[in-house]
């Protein structure tokens, strides 16, 4: 079996909005057992590194013939966040994910507050969000639909 090394890229600075970066820092100084930042205003992130959610598991799962597809994909998913993982001089350990839409997709089975929780515990999670805010929950493109992200639980803050 091959032991696969993992690179923790180091930023200087991610973030160059001082409004912005002063938020983070301020958030982080509260010490949450959970650290998330939900994005709103994305285009501030741009040059942040991404981890393309929805392209890393749909490529994946086309490669492989999978067995037990829920078992197999949680794993490659918890690997790609490993190897996702980017350093800040201020934040430390982050990553930011993008188009995740996929992990809401029935066949896969995943609770996606879950997976956000475990990541989050170590390492702070950037979180594109377009969809609706609403009842301290993330809904996946608008408040009607059955697909969310129960913030109940996170210490967050929103950029």
């Amino acid at each position: 079996s091959t032991t696969m090394r993992v690179s923790i890229m180091t930023q200087r600075k991610v973030i160059k909005d001082i409004d912005i970066d002063n938020t983070i820092r301020n958030y982080l100084q509260t010490y949450p057992r959970n650290k998330l930042v939900v994005v709103r205003r994305s285009e501030k992130f741009a040059e942040m590194p991404k981890m393309d959610v929805g392209k890393e598991l749909s490529l994946y799962i086309r490669q492989n013939e999978l067995e037990d597809i829920k078992q197999q994909c949680y794993q490659f998913l918890m690997q790609c966040f490993d190897n996702h993982i980017s350093n800040d001089d201020d934040y430390g350990k982050f990553i930011c994910l993008y188009n995740v839409g996929i992990l809401f997709e029935q066949e896969l089975g995943f609770d996606v507050t879950d997976i956000i929780a475990r990541l989050s515990k170590n390492v702070l999670v950037f979180l594109p969000w377009s969809g609706e805010l609403k009842n301290n929950s993330l809904y996946f493109l608008s408040s009607t639909s059955k697909h969310k992200i129960s913030l109940s639980k996170f210490n967050y803050t929103i950029i």
